[in-house]
């Protein structure tokens, strides 16, 4: 139980509406990225198009072998941007400062979340 500065006691509930309110721009920062993934994807397969001149069948297909690598590097991008999503609410919600006056350091917390994320980039590379 938490004190209030009135010297009441009072119960630390979490938002409800908290994810909901955040979904959206978890949701368009991945668009976004798929977004500019694909077009770039598009436009060198576009550009392969003009010189080679395949079949359409064959044109969809390559540009189609691309989605998963593209998916794989958006998905990797999603989790890093949910840590840092994460620290930015523990800052808000000074969950940061117990931390720090709990005596433990933010930096090996920080390596913990992101060791995940730094062998999930490697993955996406090979």
């Amino acid at each position: 139980m938490f004190r209030d500065r009135g010297g009441g006691e009072a119960h630390a509930h979490p938002d409800p509406n908290r994810t909901r309110r955040d979904r959206p721009l978890v949701s368009g920062g991945v668009a976004l990225f798929l977004t500019l993934l694909m077009t770039d994807a598009l436009s060198s397969t576009v550009g392969k198009l003009l010189v080679y001149h395949p079949p359409v069948t064959q044109a969809l297909a390559a540009f189609l072998s691309i989605l998963p690598q593209s998916l794989n590097k958006t998905l990797v991008l999603a989790v890093l941007f949910s840590i840092l999503l994460a620290f930015s609410r523990m800052q808000r919600d000074n969950e940061l400062k117990a931390v720090l006056a709990s005596g433990i350091r933010p930096l090996p917390i920080l390596l913990f979340l992101s060791s995940p994320v730094a062998a999930a980039f490697c993955s996406a590379q090979s």
